[in-house]
């Protein structure tokens, strides 16, 4: 038998990873030992992969073997009109069609109208309206907006028409934006962003 000592065990989780580890690694070592590149190759330097001149040509990559240089490869330097190309222009805020009205989203906390307006706009529109005029009545700052949405949620959508004459940049957008935002009730009063895409 065993002469009393007990036979070595490679049991366990631990065991049998550790072996399948050593297993790996020796089938990696052979793998890269077999066929590789003879003592006199192995002294010849790589040289490194030049840029091609023309975009659709692409010169292949040489065999790399243990031991060998990377190529170095560089991208591919984009023509410059593709570099100065100067974007589309687009919209920053949604506009009537006629470009002078914008429409901003708001929540206002607080206010017993913003509950009959919400869930009024859709079905009823006149018991919006009522509870749109009490609620501007009582907040002259509103006196120059126009409800044009609502939603179930509580947020409302005001318009405001821009004098004529007056385009709707960045700074008028900002400036009627801080009109809405007077108000101690207001949580927010964003502009409704839309995506324009671009002419090209």
């Amino acid at each position: 038998m065993s002469d009393g000592q007990p036979p070595v065990h490679f049991g366990g989780p631990l065991g049998l990873a550790g072996l399948a580890m050593l297993a790996g690694a020796t089938g990696l070592f052979v793998m890269a030992g077999s066929g590789g590149p003879t003592p006199a190759s192995q002294s010849a330097p790589q040289p490194a992969v030049a840029q091609a001149s023309a975009p659709g040509k692409v010169k292949p990559v040489p065999d790399l073997h243990p031991g060998d240089a990377l190529p170095v490869v560089r991208p591919a330097e984009l023509p410059a009109s593709a570099e100065t190309k100067q974007p589309a222009e687009t919209k920053l805020a949604q506009l009537s069609p006629d470009g002078s009205e914008i429409v901003y989203i708001v929540r206002i906390k607080g206010e017993p109208e913003i509950d009959v307006i919400s869930r009024n706009f859709k079905r009823d529109r006149a018991a919006a309206e009522i509870a749109w005029a009490n609620l501007q009545s009582r907040n002259p700052v509103l006196q120059d907006f126009r409800l044009v949405g609502a939603s179930y949620s509580g947020e409302i959508r005001l318009g405001y028409r821009l004098p004529p004459g007056l385009e709707p940049t960045r700074a008028t957008i900002n400036e009627i934006q801080s009109r809405i935002m007077q108000l101690d009730s207001v949580a927010y009063a964003d502009p409704d962003y839309v995506a324009q895409p671009g002419k090209e």
